[in-house]
């Protein structure tokens, strides 16, 4: 069964936080079925979300024990909202990066921190566009500090097996 789409959401939880983000997946022929195929032309923006089903959504939340997931919608043209997954460990930061209006990095660092966020809290300062260019800088400047791909698949030689066990309970 095909659901007809206005729009899709992606809805992050921080605790009690809902963070909604409108992915304009019906602008771009490739992304209709599937956002993630337009991705390079995907557009996002910061989108309310009713508190009847954030109220669901951490109920949800409370029964599978989690304090961090993302939620995904189909929103139809009619405006209503269709459930398609709960993801506990869901990506989001690229939101973030795709729209710095929505304060992604800086709610998760708060439960990272804190253990919990209020459903009200106001975002705050850490941003991802302020770390970003700092972070990819600094591990272009120390190629070093960072473990080399391997060029073989299978290493030249190994220790038989008696041996490293050997050498292990020396």
């Amino acid at each position: 069964m095909r659901i007809p789409k206005d729009h899709e959401l992606r809805v992050t939880f921080f605790g009690e936080r809902p963070v909604a983000a409108r992915l304009a997946s019906q602008s771009s022929s490739s992304g209709r079925e599937d956002w993630r195929r337009a991705f390079s032309d995907l557009e996002v923006e910061p989108a309310d979300f009713p508190e009847d089903l954030a109220r669901k959504c951490r109920w949800l939340m409370e029964r599978l024990g989690l304090v961090f997931a993302c939620f995904d919608f189909i929103v139809t043209p009619d405006g209503r909202y269709v459930f398609l997954e709960i993801n506990p460990m869901g990506q989001f930061l690229f939101l973030e990066r795709l729209c710095p209006d929505l304060p992604l990095l800086d709610l998760f660092c708060s439960l990272l921190t804190r253990g919990a966020v209020a459903a009200n809290r106001p975002a705050g300062g850490v941003r991802l566009l302020d770390v970003w260019d700092l972070a990819e800088s600094a591990f272009l400047a120390a190629p070093e500090r960072h473990v080399p791909k391997k060029s073989k698949v299978v290493p030249e030689e190994e220790e038989e097996p008696a041996s490293a066990l050997e050498s292990s309970l020396r």
